[in-house]
């Protein structure tokens, strides 16, 4: 495996880093907490207005990810 694939392998084991894309408020949070430190207009974001979790639902309800992870030889 190459360097990045070991960092995420290392993070999928250490419960940092969920292995199907979904984006999640939480994360949302924390990268405009880290944001509004240099750009203070970020303050004003509505995250739910922007997370949109729908990108995701429909590949992953169908199965093409956890086929996409298997043919990949990601457990």
């Amino acid at each position: 495996m190459g360097f990045a694939e070991d960092g995420y392998q290392e993070l999928l084991t250490r419960g940092g880093l969920e292995k199907k894309p979904h984006p999640s408020l939480e994360g949302a949070r924390n990268v405009k907490r880290l944001m509004l430190g240099s750009n203070p207009c970020v303050g004003e974001i509505k995250l739910e207005d922007i997370v949109d979790r729908s990108i995701v639902r429909k590949p992953d309800d169908s199965g093409f990810i956890d086929r996409a992870f298997a043919a990949a030889g990601v457990k």
